[in-house]
């Protein structure tokens, strides 16, 4: 299918402060407690126990835990009560390679993320765009290797997708952002631009490449990523794509084709950027005098509406009140799993029913990145100072 060009509700300077259609006066407050089920990981961890670079984790129907171990490329298998169960082993389908320094040998796959399909399967994906399906029990299933398509004309002056995202169906979703040759690429950019993302989607069983759209992505002030700018935001479900920007009044839901299937109002209003955030924004790019030819520096009216989307395995979407008390902050940075933002004291959502009407308000605990969202649990991953990571397993109490 051709790329279509999916801007007009995702404009890329969007300051329409218009009240989202849906009254929010009636919202359930749901609530998730501080103290989780169970956590793993942290500064005591033993082996077994000890994550790093964390990129996914999913609850399956007997409440046993997977947590994807980005560092050893290993699924960790963990009991409802938090016992290490089994780990799945990391040289399965490792290139062994020669060391560039002349050493032994050395793995250059790497765990990527996971998401949990039907009948306790997960599926895997790892760098160099190897996938596999790990059984119930944790025993390998099956693996393919599906490569980038690069050569497509669609995907000139793109990158090869470098973030992708398995979905419940056995297909990819990649994010093709611009290329950096803009001298070969592009035309020369204003100071305030804004990049085009490709979103595409792989089936997995048979390599079969399509496009859903192009989409505004990152909203730059040359040569910096503008602050407070809009940025690209998406999730999925079991058939469909939602996407966003931080910016944007609505959240548009595509088909798998492509195809728009519905619009819905953004539940968060847009509030003024007050002068005082603007000048510590000014001394935090001020570093050691770097910044002081850009007193011209352009910063939006107006906050971004929302931080991030997260859509719950239950059907609900999530949709993440861009935080007013982290001042400076990236907009992007707030939705970046391997180095999250996290807002002090916890973040605000809104969630969404599958019409989407706004049907609860959630805070998540402090210092919590959500990972997966369930009918009664919720799924976090938490950093230290000393950036050693816990996964924590926390009720959801409706």
């Amino acid at each position: 299918m051709n790329a279509r060009i999916i801007a007009a509700s995702l404009a890329v300077c969007a300051v329409s402060a218009a009240t989202p259609a849906s009254a929010q006066d009636a919202l359930d407050t749901w609530t998730v407690p501080s103290e989780p089920r169970f956590a793993i990981g942290g500064a005591d961890a033993r082996d077994g126990y000890r994550l790093a670079q964390v990129n996914g984790a999913a609850l399956l129907s007997d409440g046993r835990l997977v947590v994807a171990d980005g560092r050893t490329a290993e699924l960790r298998y963990y009991s409802p009560e938090g016992e290490h169960l089994r780990s799945s082993p990391p040289e399965w389908g490792a290139a062994v390679v020669a060391s560039t320094h002349g050493g032994a040998p050395e793995a250059v796959w790497r765990l990527d993320g996971i998401v949990a399909l039907p009948g306790d399967t997960v599926l895997a994906s790892y760098v160099s765009d190897r996938h596999a399906w790990w059984g119930p029990d944790g025993s390998l299933a099956r693996s393919v290797r599906v490569a980038p398509g690069t050569s497509r004309p669609d995907l000139h002056c793109r990158g090869s997708g470098n973030a992708w995202h398995a979905l419940a169906d056995g297909s990819l979703l990649r994010v093709h952002g611009e290329s950096p040759s803009y001298a070969r690429c592009s035309p020369p950019r204003a100071a305030l631009w804004r990049e085009s993302v490709l979103l595409s989607r792989t089936d997995l069983a048979t390599a079969r490449f399509d496009t859903l759209g192009i989409v505004p992505g990152s909203e730059w002030h040359t040569p910096f990523e503008r602050v407070f700018g809009a940025t690209l935001q998406f999730t999925w479900d079991s058939s469909s794509v939602f996407v966003s920007d931080t910016g944007s009044p609505e959240i548009v839901r595509l088909s798998f084709d492509g195809d728009t299937l519905a619009v819905w109002s953004t539940p968060f209003e847009l509030e003024p950027v007050p002068a005082e955030a603007r000048q510590r924004e000014y001394r935090e790019f001020d570093r050691g005098g770097a910044m002081e030819r850009s007193n011209a520096y352009l910063y939006p009216d107006h906050y971004p509406r929302l931080g991030r989307l997260l859509m719950g395995r239950t059907g609900e979407l999530w949709v993440m009140a861009y935080p007013r008390s982290l001042e400076p902050v990236r907009s992007r940075r707030l939705s970046y799993r391997p180095e999250p933002t996290i807002e002090p004291g916890g973040a605000r959502w809104r969630v969404l029913d599958a019409s989407g009407e706004p049907i609860a308000e959630v805070r998540t605990p402090d210092g919590v990145f959500p990972l997966e969202v369930g009918h009664d649990h919720l799924i976090g991953l938490l950093r230290d100072d000393s950036g050693r990571e816990t996964v924590a397993v926390y009720d959801l109490v409706r």
